[in-house]
């Protein structure tokens, strides 16, 4: 009997002790410009499906996605659904929508703000050259009932003054949602290398995936692209931070499509983290 006992609370404790594990992408898709003749969105989106259906993250966080290309991926992609809204407020401008898995999270709440000194409205911020958005989800898992907050955005291109203000704006939003004790993910096209003033104020409140991550970054150093087939990239302008979460694995996906060219201009960022 003594021996039935012990093999049961092996068993529970087993059980209690097993560590789940969830992956998410961050990937600046390109906005839909027919001028990419070869690289335009409507020649990519097929492979871009193929990409996503491959790897099947948990969450999915996209930049420069238009209603119509956020609408289609949700309609072509199986237990997908996304929260996020155009950067006009409504439907138009750029989304940086986030998909989910819907048979293994569910979103508590969810919002998007604007990057600019009126985050509750439709604005430019700062120096920025055009409307930046950040889109915010909790979400629930249906597995262990933890909860992860994510937020996705896409810092400007030109502004320094913007990226800085941006990254302290998304920063002062975690101190108001108190999330310092929660999991919290923070992803995007940031438009801005390792050495940038935007970087250090994530830094300083984040912890940046790629140095905490157990297993050593797979793929290019780089992130962009420039949709150049033979180029290797070298400068990283995307990234995932998180906040009390253990990162297992970072990776820059090199992946192509089947005629050899580049998915997007922006490699997808793949991390995996154990809660």
């Amino acid at each position: 009997m003594q021996r039935i006992y012990f093999i049961l609370i092996v068993i529970i404790g087993l059980v209690l002790g097993c560590k789940s594990s969830s992956t998410l992408i961050s990937f600046n898709i390109r906005y839909n410009n027919p001028k990419d003749k070869e690289n335009s969105w409507d020649n990519r989106k097929l492979d871009i499906l193929s990409f996503i259906e491959n790897y099947n993250p948990d969450i999915l966080g996209i930049q420069e996605g238009s209603n119509y290309m956020v609408t289609w991926l949700n309609k072509s992609l199986a237990n997908y659904q996304y929260i996020g809204i155009g950067n006009d407020g409504k439907t138009g401008g750029e989304y940086t929508a986030i998909f989910y898995d819907t048979t293994k999270y569910k979103v508590i709440e969810n919002t998007t703000f604007w990057l600019s000194q009126t985050p509750n409205k439709s604005s430019i911020g700062w120096d920025s050259s055009a409307k930046r958005i950040c889109t915010y989800a909790n979400f629930v898992s249906k597995r262990g009932k933890d909860t992860l907050h994510v937020f996705n955005t896409h810092f400007d291109h030109r502004g320094n003054i913007s990226k800085k203000k941006s990254a302290e704006l998304i920063i002062k939003k975690i101190d108001e949602l108190d999330l310092s004790q929660k999991k919290v993910v923070v992803m995007g096209d940031l438009n801005s290398r390792q050495t940038d003033e935007s970087i250090s104020t994530m830094n300083n409140a984040l912890d940046d995936g790629i140095e905490i991550s157990k297993a050593s970054l797979i793929g290019p150093k780089g992130t962009f692209n420039f949709f150049n087939r033979n180029y290797t990239p070298l400068v990283r302008i995307d990234y995932i931070f998180t906040k009390n979460l253990k990162v297992l694995n970072y990776k820059h996906l090199s992946d192509r499509r089947k005629n050899g060219l580049w998915l997007s201009d922006h490699l997808p960022i793949l991390i995996e983290i154990e809660h």
